[in-house]
């Protein structure tokens, strides 16, 4: 049985256990994991449900594993936080029944939502952030990417940089602080006269502030670094990092939103809903 037929049947055998939803996440101590999870607890406290937490980090089953597990408990449903490597691994649940919310990616099949972020925000916030404040050479630093055409996040700051009237260059590494280091270097080497920077995330604007700060670049009195991630280490970074982040009570609304309605509309295909985002300025833009 698909498109929610199975857990249907489920439900009315009185095989489903009523209140339980699972959370999945990459790292269990990223901080955006606990703060949707207590947003989820409360939001979803008044219909008595609770969150039970799993790690998808190791290799590239664990996630499809995860989710078997949740299946078998059973629960009512299941976010999942972060990029799907293995979309089949959440279809092959979804057709059986499982209703998914997929955060920060999305995966187009019946009984799964997709929530994200507005793209071009997250984009366009640092760089008029960045132009603003008189930088004319911004460049961007991110992970590999699937598509030719790039990511969307990408392709809203390429649209950014011209609708500011300023420069722009892409470099791409893995998203590590090491690789944050490397892709500053990369930047500065095709980029030259970069003084500003939008990174992927705080582990890859870590890396580029450490990067900067072993050839003799003064951040942000020399370049500027805005995360376009917040992953919670913004206030550990000395300087402290300028982030971009989901506005948090809206990102939890939409997902306990989009939950609710495939576990009552069992085998819905919603369109994808994206979560606007704000700047957080700190020391190092």
């Amino acid at each position: 049985m698909t498109d929610g037929r199975a857990w249907s049947k489920r439900l009315t055998g009185g095989a489903a256990r009523a209140g339980l939803v699972g959370l999945v996440g990459r790292d269990l101590n990223a901080p955006v994991l606990a703060g949707l999870a207590d947003g989820l607890q409360h939001g979803i406290g008044e219909d008595r449900r609770v969150v039970l937490l799993a790690g998808s980090h190791g290799g590239g089953g664990r996630l499809g594993e995860v989710l078997e597990s949740f299946w078998s408990l059973p629960v009512e449903g299941v976010v999942v936080l972060g990029a799907v490597d293995r979309p089949d691994d959440v279809s092959r649940l979804a057709r059986r029944g499982l209703p998914v919310v997929v955060v920060g990616d999305c995966v187009h099949t019946p009984n799964v939502a997709c929530v994200g972020l507005d793209f071009e925000m997250v984009a366009r916030v640092p760089v008029d952030h960045l132009a603003g404040s008189g930088l004319r050479r911004i460049g961007m630093i991110g992970p590999p990417v699937r598509s030719a055409g790039g990511s969307p996040t990408e392709r809203g700051f390429l649209a950014a940089v011209e609708a500011a009237g300023v420069e722009g260059a892409i470099v791409r590494a893995e998203a590590t602080i090491e690789g944050g280091g490397a892709a500053l270097r990369d930047l500065i080497e095709r980029f030259s006269g970069v003084d500003g920077v939008v990174a992927h995330n705080d582990l890859m604007a870590t890396g580029a502030i450490r990067g900067a700060a072993d050839l003799g670049i003064r951040v942000p009195a020399q370049m500027a670094v805005v995360s376009a991630d917040d992953m919670g280490l913004g206030e550990l970074v000395v300087p402290a990092l300028t982030s971009v982040r989901p506005i948090h009570e809206q990102l939890v609304e939409a997902v306990a939103t989009a939950l609710d309605r495939l576990i009552e509309e069992p085998g819905l295909s919603p369109e994808p809903v994206a979560v606007p985002v704000e700047l957080v300025v700190r020391e190092s833009a």
